[in-house]
């Protein structure tokens, strides 16, 4: 759908391999998009969680636990 309506082409799309964290109750794994400009352009994107990761069960430590 995209590159009918944008100048674009998305070359690669798929999982980060284990990228979901260790441990028994694992995170999901991370998503990889590439993209190739047909034309000269600019291109901003923005991805939920691309500088926060997720908190996880238990938060791993970095936040308290609500009670």
């Amino acid at each position: 759908m995209l590159e009918t309506k944008l100048p674009i082409r998305m070359t690669h799309y798929g999982y980060r391999a284990d990228s979901g964290g260790p441990g028994k109750f694992r995170g999901g794994n991370g998503i990889i998009r590439e993209y190739t400009m047909e034309a000269d352009g600019a291109l901003s994107l923005w991805f939920e969680r691309s500088k926060t990761p997720a908190w996880g069960l238990s938060a791993a430590g970095r936040r308290p636990r609500r009670t």
